[in-house]
Order: C-alpha cells, then sequence, then structure tokens
C-alpha cells in the first residue's frame, strides 16, 4: 500500500468509532513519544482496534505519529463543541466523556430534559441522569428505586422521568451522529 492508498483510507470506519477512539485519548496523559506509543498500542487493543486497517476492519493509525493520533483525536473532540448544538454535544460528551466533560454531558442531558421530567429535584435529576450515563461502578446504587428512596420521590415518575430521559438522549445522540458525519464527510464523495 503506497502513500496515495493511505491517504485515501478514513482512519475511522464510523463517526461513533471515532468519538469513542478520540475520548478515550482525551483522559491519556502527554508522554515521551515511545511512551506514548506504547500507551497507545495498549488502548488500541482495549479498544478492539489496531495499528492498521485489519482484514476485520478497524481504526486505520497506520502511517501516523503518535502526536499525529492525539492530533486527530483532538481535532474529532473540537468538532463536538465546535459545531455541535450545546445539547447535541452535551449527548456525546456524556456517553464518549470521561471524568469533567462527561458530567458536563450528563447535566447538559438532564437540564435539556427538563420540561419533559415531573420529578422537580435538581440533585435527584442528575442522579437519574447518571443512572443512565455512569460506569458499571458509578451505577451501583443508582437506580429507580434507590433515588426514590433517596430523595422521597414517587419511584414510578422517577422510573418514567428516567426512561424520557433516556429516549430524549438517544434521539439527541443520533441527531449529534448525523450532524457530525456532515461535518467529517461533507463533500466526500464515495
Amino acid at each position: 500500500m503506497g502513500a496515495a492508498d493511505t491517504l485515501s483510507v478514513p482512519i475511522f470506519r464510523s463517526v461513533d468509532q471515532a468519538l469513542h477512539v478520540a475520548f478515550l485519548m482525551d483522559v491519556l496523559p502527554v508522554r515521551e513519544r515511545s511512551q506514548m506509543g506504547r500507551i497507545i498500542a495498549r488502548m488500541m487493543v482495549e479498544a478492539g482496534v489496531t495499528a492498521g486497517r485489519s482484514e476485520a476492519g478497524s481504526v486505520n493509525f497506520g502511517g501516523l505519529s503518535p502526536l499525529e493520533v492525539r492530533g486527530q483525536c483532538a481535532m474529532i473532540r473540537a468538532a463536538v463543541k465546535d459545531h455541535l448544538a450545546q445539547h447535541h454535544a452535551c449527548s456525546v460528551w456524556a456517553r464518549w466523556g470521561h471524568q469533567t466533560t462527561k458530567a458536563e454531558g450528563v447535566r447538559g442531558i438532564v437540564d435539556y430534559c427538563g420540561p419533559l421530567l415531573s420529578v422537580g429535584h435538581g440533585e435527584a435529576r442528575i442522579a437519574m441522569g447518571w443512572a443512565i450515563y455512569g460506569t458499571e461502578a458509578q451505577k451501583r446504587g443508582i437506580n429507580g428505586a434507590e433515588i426514590a428512596r433517596g430523595w422521597s420521590l414517587n419511584e414510578r415518575a422517577v422510573q418514567r422521568d428516567i426512561a424520557t430521559i433516556r429516549r430524549t438522549a438517544r434521539t439527541v445522540e443520533s441527531a449529534a451522529l448525523d450532524a457530525l458525519a456532515q461535518v467529517f464527510c461533507g463533500g466526500v464523495v464515495e
């Protein structure tokens, strides 16, 4: 495969995959080149991707240095921030973000869903968001019954609101992915 062939093969197969890898890279510390290469290789293995496109297909980082990989991932994260409406960006951050980025996304999605929710308690609403977007460890003890018990709320209302947040967030996320596909692939004819 020559240089021209490498340029014509996309790095990622889907917007979902691009976001997943880009936000994984966001939490990696910047290190010296050789260590960065090892970290990227390990993260790629953990994420199920390879340095070049394999027969099974995945991410194509062939020919890119670790610094260029970081740059590509930073551009993807910047596209989320700069090209999406706030509620769309929040849906991406809630799903793929880590730490403060994820927290900002969860809060944004819950705020966006606010007019649709019957529970008015702000902290309970945030807990409902984390019941959807938290990691497995974060979700322990955060479910409809626990939220209702913790804030003395009607459990059915909490369950309905969790379902409403989940449904609305999926719709918003789908629109965000469509918008990002236009940003990433706009003008590209296959």
